[in-house]
């Protein structure tokens, strides 16, 4: 199971909207960090507020929180957060949308009243930790770490442990905490072959990618199972300045996967950002009517955007790759 389908309909900003919407300042920052986490998907903000009205916490209940009282009303705020939830989609776990929250309080409610322990797995056997990792909340992490039975280096079916969900979340403070935790391998690999650079590179952390290879001298040059490098998955970000980092600091160059035949191009179009486009375009030598395994070409998946107009924009502007400035340099 895919921790972020797990989400697709979970309202935007569940835990601030229900309920820090309704906090003081001071409580809301205890309340959640959940505008970081996972629980900032693509919904309808009507959607859920149309729902305020079938709240088991009063409007009038929560105004009078403060944060001298947040951890007496805690249990009752997740209670009705988790009813709504199974109201939402019955196939959603509680304790797995709590450890995603970032919230300690969310952790240690499912600890008191959903029996969570450090040994609770789900089907595809993550973690609580794995969960609170994927988050990016070091303090998520710090709560999950007191669950009983809780193994710092459990592996789920992925072959993914707690350090390489907190990589995927792109938080270095949440890295950074694991690392003085546990004795983590950093050269490990999962069951896509992809290792924590690959990883760090698929969230588009700038900041992490630069920790792992600069400061911990992690490698940077492998490939996964389908054969996509760092490159290609900083694409999948969106992020530029991920790409740019890849090609210009670490020499990582566009390339033809084994198992898709997509190339960078492929990837950034998918991506669906106009930008990235841009860039893979000045910095590939791959021809816009490559196609890939499914005969495919950068057009054919552009159309089938719901930005299409915009990259078939990008793919049809006039654009001077590196290599062809570096050609008439030289012939100048």
């Amino acid at each position: 199971m895919n921790p972020r389908r797990l989400l697709n309909d979970i309202p935007d900003n569940l835990f601030f909207m229900e309920v820090s919407g309704y906090l003081d300042a001071k409580s809301v920052a205890n309340v959640s960090v959940s505008s970081k986490s996972f629980f900032s998907v693509t919904r309808d903000k009507q959607f859920w507020q149309s729902n305020l009205n079938a709240s088991g916490v009063k409007l009038e209940e929560l105004k009078k929180v403060n944060e001298a009282k947040l951890n007496i009303n805690y249990n009752k705020i997740f209670k009705h957060i988790i009813g709504n939830i199974k109201q939402i989609n019955n196939n959603l776990v509680a304790w797995e949308i709590l450890s995603l929250s970032g919230n300690p309080l969310a952790i240690r409610y499912a600890k008191q009243n959903l029996n969570l322990t450090g040994a609770t797995r789900n089907v595809s056997y993550m973690s609580p930790l794995h969960f609170a990792a994927l988050s990016g909340s070091p303090s998520a992490i710090e709560e999950a770490l007191t669950l009983p039975d809780t193994n710092l280096l459990h592996c789920d079916r992925l072959k993914r442990n707690a350090l390489s969900y907190a990589v995927l979340s792109g938080s270095v403070a949440a890295v950074k905490l694991l690392l003085l935790k546990g004795k983590y391998n950093l050269e490990q690999v999962d069951r896509l072959q992809q290792t924590v650079f690959l990883l760090a590179a698929q969230s588009g952390s700038i900041e992490l990618m630069r920790y792992l290879a600069d400061a911990l001298n992690v490698p940077c040059g492998s490939v996964d199972v389908f054969g996509a490098n760092a490159l290609h998955l900083a694409a999948d970000s969106k992020n530029i300045e991920a790409m740019r980092y890849c090609f210009f600091n670490k020499s990582i160059f566009p390339t033809i996967e084994r198992a898709t035949k997509y190339n960078l191009l492929h990837r950034a179009v998918i991506s669906g950002s106009p930008n990235v486009v841009l860039f893979a375009r000045q910095i590939t030598r791959s021809h816009l009517d490559e196609t890939d395994n499914k005969w495919k070409d950068v057009f054919d998946y552009a159309k089938e955007h719901e930005s299409c107009a915009a990259l078939l924009k990008a793919l049809e502007e006039p654009v001077e790759s590196i290599y062809e400035v570096g050609f008439k340099r030289k012939k100048g």
